[in-house]
């Protein structure tokens, strides 16, 4: 990642990633990052790349997600203007009630952080080791997701592994990529962190 056109530092480790094109896309890090033309990023922010220039697409820190580790982004898709993710940890943002996990789905519309996806609720069902890494985002009863855990029980689907993407299709889950068939199996550097669908 040290070649241009990008020019992150050797050691950038990236966990969230929404591909628009070949040359436009977004990106959350596990860390700080240094970025360049935008100096240090954190691992609650969002980046745009856009054929060749840096912008800071959503600033973490300063909508109330900053000095908190919980609150670090982990999963990201930006549809519409709405930027979906996860956590790394069971904090929930701010000005979102209820009991807070690293398995749901937020939603932040410019404004204020939403809900939208509750994994322990019906029709989703998952349970509670769920950890999502990976999101992609299709629309309110469509989207994919990968596993933080090395093994998620799914409804139908049973034990998944955290190399493996799964699709939801309006309460039916299947498996869209099987990591393990493809030759990702048996190795914890091999495990699926972020992806995006075209």
């Amino acid at each position: 990642m040290t070649t241009a056109p990008y020019g992150l530092p050797t050691g950038a480790n990236v966990d969230g990633y929404d591909r628009v094109d070949d040359t436009h896309f977004y990106l959350s890090f596990t860390g700080q990052v240094n970025v360049p033309g935008l100096g240090n990023v954190q691992d609650e922010d969002v980046v745009y790349y856009n054929a060749g220039a840096w912008s800071l697409y959503f600033d973490g820190s300063v909508h109330g997600l900053g000095g908190n580790d919980n609150l670090d982004l982990d999963a990201i898709s930006v549809v519409g203007g709405i930027l979906y993710f996860s956590t790394v940890g069971n904090t929930n943002p701010p000005g979102v009630g209820g009991p807070a996990d690293n398995g749901d789905i937020y939603s932040w519309n410019g404004t204020a952080y939403s809900r939208v996806i509750d994994r322990s609720a019906a029709p989703y069902n998952l349970p509670t080791n769920t950890d999502i890494d990976g999101f992609v985002r299709v629309d309110a009863t469509h989207f994919y997701v990968s596993f933080s855990a090395a093994n998620t029980t799914v409804p139908t689907l049973g034990a998944v592994q955290d190399e493996d993407v799964v699709y939801y299709n309006n309460g039916v889950w299947s498996v869209y990529f099987d990591g393990t068939a493809h030759g990702l199996g048996g190795n914890g550097d091999y495990n699926v962190d972020a992806f995006d669908v075209p």
